[in-house]
């Protein structure tokens, strides 16, 4: 045999050992590749997040606006530039409240606290959350009549960048022309009684609004409440009656329990279908101030006082009955608290009807259910 035909073999064998070793190194290297991104996966690089700084439970100040004591001020603006609890009481004629700490939480504690500053009366520049607390038993107001020039922009007591939540179980009164709450964040509302009378505009967001309990009544001769996010009333008395667009909702809109009427004589939005409590949307054919009975076919369940003008009504509530009867006139004795009546006694009288109805009962039967073009029967 010829040398050189074991040298060709040898070549042979030497290329498919090359190879061979080739692919074995491919194959590791992807291995380990494949391994690298799969521990990138399992562990993904940490973010750094905002630092939350709450010392509402460790830091607490007071203002004395009856001895002017407890604080300084520039130019009649108190800045809040720590987290902390801060307690308001006594009378303010004079100084307003600019919150600027970021990341931070405060609190402000209004305990029988009266004030005539509407203008910017609380400006939240900057800090994670702002959370006014009205003091248990506490009565509170803010009160005033009086434009700063006659040229002055219509006032707004509340402003903020940062979320806000109403708590505690005290009562805060509001009467004053202009807007109460003007804000870029959400706001939470727990426990606390919040009246606020003959405003213009009374609550305006665009994050979100959410109701837990507690009270809120808004008496708007503009807009009540409007909201860019989602709006959901998880329990609690929520009373709104406006001159004009009532409430408008940008997001979802969920009724889920508690007690909500609202009188405007726009129409008023109806809430999602997915909500957890029923509801009934009565849209008259006109205008009226007029007293509304709901009669449950045994006795007078509701009564709304009317006064203020309406042509649509939402009521939301735990019906006990499926069926109701409605009057539009009649008599009333009882104690009168946002329209609404503590009965005593009533005579009503004007049953009221619309086309479709079967006995002219209204039905709750459904979610939502709503009837048009309601006129005296």
């Amino acid at each position: 045999m010829k040398p050189i035909r074991l040298t060709t073999i040898g070549k042979v064998i030497w290329f498919f050992l090359v190879v061979i070793v080739c692919l074995a190194l491919f194959s590791l290297v992807s291995l380990l590749k494949r391994g690298n991104e799969t521990k990138k996966i399992d562990k993904p690089t940490e973010v750094d997040s905002e630092k939350i700084i709450d010392y509402t439970s460790s830091k607490n100040y007071s203002f004395d606006f009856d001895k002017n004591d407890g604080f300084k001020s520039e130019n009649n603006v108190i800045s809040i530039t720590e987290s902390g609890t801060y307690k308001l009481n006594g009378n303010n004629d004079k100084y307003k409240f600019v919150v600027d700490c970021p990341n931070g939480v405060v609190k402000l504690v209004v305990s029988n606290f009266k004030t005539s500053v509407v203008y910017d009366l609380i400006s939240v520049k900057s800090a994670n959350k702002l959370i006014i607390e009205l003091e248990d038993g506490s009565k509170n107001s803010i009160i005033s009549d009086l434009l700063e020039n006659a040229d002055s922009e219509l006032p707004t007591i509340i402003k903020s960048n940062s979320d806000i939540e109403f708590v505690g179980g005290g009562k805060l009164v509001v009467e004053t022309i202009g807007n109460f709450l003007i804000s870029k964040a959400n706001l939470n509302f727990k426990d606390a009684i919040l009246e606020i009378n003959n405003i213009n505009n009374g609550i305006k967001i665009d994050g979100n609004f959410t109701m837990e309990s507690g009270t809120l009544y808004i008496l708007s001769s503009a807009k009540g409440l409007v909201t860019s996010g989602n709006t959901t009333i998880s329990d609690g008395t929520f009373i709104l009656r406006s001159s004009e667009s009532a409430i408008k909702v940008s997001g979802i809109f969920l009724l889920n329990d508690g007690k909500i009427f609202i009188a405007s004589l726009n129409e008023i939005q109806k809430p999602n279908a997915n909500s957890l409590q029923k509801t009934i949307i009565l849209n008259f054919k006109e205008a009226r101030t007029k007293l509304l009975f709901f009669h449950d076919t045994t006795q007078v369940t509701l009564a709304y006082a009317g006064d203020l003008s309406y042509q649509h009504i939402l009521y939301s509530d735990e019906f006990k009955t499926e069926n109701y009867v409605l009057y539009g006139s009649g008599k009333i004795a009882g104690t009168q608290t946002y329209g609404l009546y503590k009965l005593e006694d009533t005579a009503e009288d004007g049953q009221l009807t619309c086309e479709g109805l079967v006995n002219d009962r209204f039905s709750v039967k459904n979610l939502v259910n709503v009837y048009d073009d309601i006129v005296k029967k």
